[in-house]
């Protein structure tokens, strides 16, 4: 056997390995969808989304073949899911991508802080199925603490002319995969003042202390409450249906909602694990929690980037899921809690009921922009980080290649000859299974189409790259 095609299966088992959480996913998920009376009914986006990430990765479904042409090496790259729910791979690269977007191209080199605001239960459980209730909670918030930032300029300068901003992430879920929707903020730690010359002057803010960040809590919590009870969230019932709402109910208060378990505490393990805590910290007032305790100085951009990739991570990590016999799984939290508590443990079907209620809403935006990040804001534009010249202009993000991003990300060159350090050139996209099927083979590697009770086309590069079965490649390559 040839030592390219004994990378590749090496490389294909690796890969295998570490896909505990779809083997977990998939051997129980087909009889879930049919059989399970909550489970079936959820909406079919949800549905559709995990039977994709079934298909993340798998070179069964479809993939792209690279060829060096210097050793005649050949090697491939499956298709990804790209969903926005629980795939730890593609919510990686999206994080990836999101931060580059963020860091080298919008945020200005000035300093930043960040605010973190988490809500009591039943706003959690209205927020995590109405995008509404998200979009005005969330307007609330900024519209406060931009207010607070204006209000330290405005006898000096008039409030027409300063402009703060801000750029939110809004999280879905907690450490024990629970729903918790909360918001990380990113907001510049001062306001821009319009002149009459080409660039905006920076005000930085003066120090922020305890009490008035008491002041702007209050103010959050008596607006949310106000907004919510005028359009009758608080007195009216959920009108999402039956099966979704029960999930969310069950995550968002660390119950389970299917099996025997049924109604019961999610199982917490480590020193007292009896006590349940609010993880987000702060100040915290009739349930709501506020933290903004991290500043990034102007400079600092390295550390602005690790922020960024922390705010707009995953749910979900491989290296933190296991599978400890039994028919149970553990997830292992990031740190103990307070209570000492270092991981949950759920049976499968518990497991899979966690992730299939993180999956967001349809045609809901999980990174919001305000202020002069607004996407019609006229500052936009002029405070954005400038383009060093002509010859040397600053990449953006909708430019970066495929292969540069999966760089950028996992540390792996998908362009590189593992056998001589070549160029490796993209040859063929590959999409009809009968042609997998014999490549597969042609190649001793062994990959199967399971876990799928129908299979479907393969999630590939769109169809107008295509003109018969594969000989148009994607343009950024």
């Amino acid at each position: 056997m040839s030592q390219s095609i004994l990378a590749l299966k090496k490389n294909y088992q690796q890969i295998e390995r570490t896909c505990v959480i779809r083997d977990i996913v998939g051997h129980r998920w087909p009889s879930l969808k049919q059989h399970n009376p909550l489970i079936s009914r959820v909406p079919e986006f949800v549905k559709n989304e995990v039977d994709a990430f079934l298909k993340c990765g798998v070179f069964a479904f479809g993939f792209i073949r690279l060829y060096c042409r210097d050793c005649h090496h050949s090697q491939l790259l499956a298709f990804s899911c790209k969903t926005r729910g629980f795939c730890p791979s593609c919510s990686a690269r999206r994080m990836s991508e999101s931060a580059i977007k963020l860091t080298e191209e919008l945020l200005p080199e000035v300093p930043i802080r960040q605010w973190v605001l988490s809500f009591p239960f039943f706003i959690r459980y209205l927020m995590a199925y109405d995008p509404k209730v998200v979009t005005a909670v969330l307007s609330i918030h900024t519209r406060t603490i931009s207010s607070w930032y204006k209000s330290k300029h405005k006898r000096k300068y008039e409030k027409k002319s300063l402009h703060a901003g801000s750029v939110t992430a809004i999280q879905r879920f907690g450490g024990a995969l629970n729903i918790n929707p909360h918001f990380h903020s990113l907001f510049l730690d001062g306001v821009y003042r319009e002149t009459e010359s080409k660039d905006p002057q920076f005000l930085k803010s003066a120090l922020l202390f305890d009490s008035e960040k008491e002041k702007i809590l209050k103010k959050i919590v008596q607006r949310v409450t106000r907004w919510l009870s005028k359009n009758g969230y608080i007195e009216e019932d959920s009108k999402e249906p039956a099966a979704l709402s029960a999930l969310y109910a069950a995550s968002v208060e660390y119950r389970i909602a299917v099996g025997p378990r049924r109604g019961e505490k999610i199982q917490l393990f480590g020193t007292d694990s009896g006590v349940s805590r609010n993880e987000s910290g702060g100040l915290g007032y009739r349930g709501f929690n506020l933290h903004a305790g991290v500043k990034i100085k102007a400079q600092d951009r390295e550390k602005l980037a690790t922020l960024c990739r922390y705010i707009l991570r995953g749910p979900l990590a491989r290296e933190r899921v296991n599978q400890i016999g039994g028919g149970k799984v553990s997830v292992r939290f990031k740190r103990p809690w307070s209570s000492g508590a270092t991981h949950v443990v759920y049976t499968e079907e518990e497991f899979i009921e966690k992730l299939v209620a993180l999956v967001p809403p349809r045609r809901a935006n999980l990174v919001r922009y305000h202020g002069v990040f607004a996407p019609n804001a006229r500052l936009r534009e002029r405070i954005k980080l400038k383009e060093k010249s002509k010859d040397e202009k600053v990449k953006r993000v909708s430019q970066i290649p495929w292969a540069e991003l999966l760089k950028r990300t996992f540390g792996i060159d998908p362009e590189r000859c593992k056998r001589c350090g070549g160029k490796l050139r993209p040859i063929a996209v590959i999409m009809r299974f009968e042609l997998i099927d014999q490549i597969l083979e042609s190649l001793k590697i062994k990959s199967q189409r399971k876990y799928c009770g129908s299979v479907q086309d393969p999630r590939g590069p769109p169809r107008e790259w295509l003109s018969e079965d594969y000989d148009q490649l994607p343009t950024d390559w």
